[in-house]
């Protein structure tokens, strides 16, 4: 009786937002928004009956209780808990899981593990896997640029990855998986191309607690790398004159808890989220998200997105972590200021930093200064709060 008494438009869960940009909001998820949704994230990733997930996000975050919970109840999954996300790594090997989900910092750590351990291996066991890996990463740019890979290229790829990348892809606990994806924070390009090249096919997607936790994917088998992917089944998405992205759809939330005005402006009459996110859209409909637009900020006139900024800093090997800030500045209004966590035993400096920002960024976009931490501020799901990160 009281099943029967629940209709699609009442609330299913309330999310609160993650606080990075401002106070959490209760984000209201209806069951049809819900279960859109996961027909859409099952279609995807042609999940079937009984296969396997991992739950191990915060409880609070969408992605745990739509991805993790709701969604392998609605097919029939079996899930495994993780009680300690710290623990993750040892779970994935483990499990096995089909379906896998991890925020950026999960895949950086875990391609800086094994870097690490290419590096503790003498020279002679270590060229055979740098060789590979330079040869798989060559292979995955051409595709990207929609080129043929050599015949003489493709064969040393395919016999390297039955002989070397199987075994890593299982030492990971993915040599199972049918989707692996990242989300919830921009993804630098270099962590995900590493990972295709070792046969783990990361997609990108995108998505809000407001959108049910996603809204664009890339399909498995045909990501493009550095896009978000187009949008999911059911959602539609336009880019506003001012470049924003605006999303529609069952999948929307019903309105932030007790906040009328918050929800109105949000959500227009047409029924339009409004993002806060800045993006562009190829002629295939592929994604780029470019940054939030809360982020953004104006130096001399022209318009900086720190997540261009921190990828240009990504592409740095010793850099663990950047975050890009601006901060005030009497001349030219605003000007960024790079936090950078090192990895172990490296010894770069401020000059080395700005000397490469100079030769992959335009002049306005280089940081003005450059400070060293011992790690960035994040919260309970990986990502950096900004508004943490000192600005005196």
């Amino acid at each position: 009786a009281a099943a029967a008494a629940v209709s699609p438009e009442d609330i299913l869960t309330l999310i609160y937002t993650s606080g990075t940009t401002g106070p959490p909001k209760g984000v209201e998820l209806t069951h049809a928004g819900t279960e859109s949704v996961i027909d859409a994230c099952i279609l995807l990733a042609k999940l079937n009956p009984g296969e396997k997930v991992i739950s191990w996000l915060p409880a609070a975050h969408v992605a745990e209780r739509v991805g993790h919970h709701y969604g392998p109840i609605v097919c029939a999954g079996t899930i495994t808990c993780c009680p300690d996300p710290r623990e993750i790594v040892g779970f994935l090997p483990q499990v096995k899981p089909h379906f896998f989900f991890a925020v950026p910092r999960i895949w950086e750590k875990l391609k800086a593990g094994l870097e690490a351990m290419l590096e503790s291996q003498p020279a002679e066991q270590a060229a055979p896997l740098r060789a590979a890996l330079e040869d798989a990463l060559s292979a995955v740019r051409l595709q990207q640029q929609g080129q043929d890979v050599p015949a003489e290229l493709a064969e040393r790829v395919a016999a390297n990855d039955q002989q070397i990348f199987s075994n890593i892809r299982a030492m990971f606990g993915l040599d199972e998986a049918k989707f692996v994806g990242v989300g919830a924070a921009p993804t630098p390009p270099a962590v995900i191309e590493f990972f295709h090249a070792i046969g783990v096919r990361i997609a990108e997607v995108w998505g809000m607690s407001e959108t049910s936790g996603i809204g664009t994917a890339n399909p498995p088998d045909a990501v493009r790398i550095g896009t978000v992917g187009p949008p999911i089944e059911g959602a539609e998405i336009t880019i506003a004159d001012d470049g924003e992205v605006l999303i529609r759809g069952k999948l929307i939330m019903r309105g932030y808890r007790n906040k009328p005005e918050a929800t109105a402006e949000a959500i227009d009459s047409d029924g339009w989220l409004h993002t806060g996110d800045a993006a562009y859209v190829d002629e295939e409909g592929f994604y780029f998200i470019v940054d939030r637009w809360k982020d953004m900020f104006i130096s001399g006139g022209e318009n900086v997105y720190p997540a261009e900024v921190e990828d240009a800093l990504y592409r740095i090997p010793d850099i663990a972590e950047a975050a890009v800030i601006g901060i005030a500045d009497d001349k030219w209004g605003e000007v960024g200021r790079a936090f950078i966590v090192l990895r172990e035993g490296s010894r770069l400096n401020a000059d080395d930093i700005l000397e490469h920002c100079a030769r992959n960024l335009a002049r306005f976009k280089i940081p003005k200064t450059v400070r060293f931490l011992a790690e960035l501020p994040h919260n309970a799901t990986g990502k950096v709060t900004k508004h943490a990160l000192p600005r005196d």
